[in-house]
């Protein structure tokens, strides 16, 4: 039994009436203390993501590890936005690719394409993170591994969303 009645709170729209809110902040239940806030908008969320990562000095987005390694500690891992560059420019003049979902205007976006969410997939497509591993162990990218981690974290996250 638990010591607090539980509520749910829906995380995703649907057309159900009893779970339509225009609230976006909650009641923890477990501590009045401290409010949830809740954003509901994948779309936006993907597109700061996306400009975020490349806003940084040197295009790195520092994560936590999922899993705690052999000690109990959770490792700090790191995307470079600079091995996609890296792998689409290894790529782009080919006819045959493994990134065939990204384009150069996902790589370098201009201001009005940042705001594009078509863009933003084509950078987070299921295809990206294995297109990135195959040509980082081929041409020895740097960070391709914990950087094809990333995207498919934010890939499994895009696809619980939508």
């Amino acid at each position: 039994m638990l010591p607090f009645k539980p509520t749910v709170i829906p995380a995703i729209p649907t057309s159900s009436p009893k779970s339509r809110t225009n609230d976006f902040v909650f009641p923890h239940p477990c501590d009045a203390q401290r409010p949830l806030f809740f954003v509901i908008d994948p779309v936006h969320i993907l597109k700061c993501v996306r400009s975020n990562w490349l806003k940084t000095n040197d295009q790195c987005f520092w994560f936590p590890a999922f899993k705690p390694d052999e000690t109990g500690q959770r490792q700090m891992l790191y995307a470079y936005f600079k091995t996609i560059k890296a792998a689409y420019g290894l790529e782009c003049d080919q006819l045959l690719r493994y990134g065939y979902t990204v384009s150069r205007k996902a790589v370098s976006p201009s201001d009005i394409g940042k705001q594009n969410v078509q863009l933003a997939l084509q950078v987070f497509s299921e295809s990206g993170p294995n297109a990135l591993r195959a040509i980082g162990a081929k041409h020895q990218l740097k960070h391709y591994e914990q950087t094809a981690s990333f995207m498919e974290t934010i890939v499994k996250r895009w696809k619980l969303s939508t």
